[in-house]
């Protein structure tokens, strides 16, 4: 059983908490019956990119300092979040976003091979790594033109 994560942007952290509380799945996920002209969710799929660590490890990549600011939870509660195996939605940092958002993309592959050493990516390559890269650094662009927020919906 792997970590299932996908990153979104949304206006706050009410509109975050209703996309990733959507019981038949992530917020990412096609809604059931949603027909054309039905809006979409601006996100990336990171299947297993935790917020912590793993996308810690990218940010310092990226600014070439340690990353040592937490993601916020924003849904469910502590208490039923520590009781379960998921779904959760955590808020990331401005500065993460802002991070993502300032990278140029042609800084991009070295970012991802530097990445790419990090220890709990072990087996990925910086081309195994850039296009996700260049995916969620669109995605934190948009979310600074927007002035909304990133946030990262997991699940076991």
């Amino acid at each position: 059983m792997g970590l299932l994560t996908d990153y979104f942007r949304a206006a706050d952290q009410d509109a975050a908490r209703a996309l990733g509380s959507r019981e038949d799945a992530g917020p990412l996920t096609p809604v059931p019956g949603a027909g054309p002209g039905t809006a979409t969710v601006d996100g990336v799929e990171a299947k297993g990119i935790e917020p912590v660590v793993v996308l810690g490890s990218l940010i310092s990549a990226i600014t070439g300092e340690d990353h040592d600011e937490d993601p916020a939870l924003v849904w469910p509660d502590e208490e039923s979040a520590a009781a379960s195996d998921g779904p959760w939605v955590v808020e990331l940092p401005a500065s993460t976003r802002d991070a993502l958002a300032s990278l140029d993309d042609e800084r991009a592959p070295g970012v991802a091979e530097r990445w790419a050493t990090a220890e709990e990516l072990a087996g990925a390559t910086g081309d195994d790594l850039h296009p996700f890269v260049t995916d969620l650094t669109a995605l934190a662009r948009r979310a600074v033109a927007a002035d909304e927020q990133l946030y990262c919906w997991m699940s076991l």
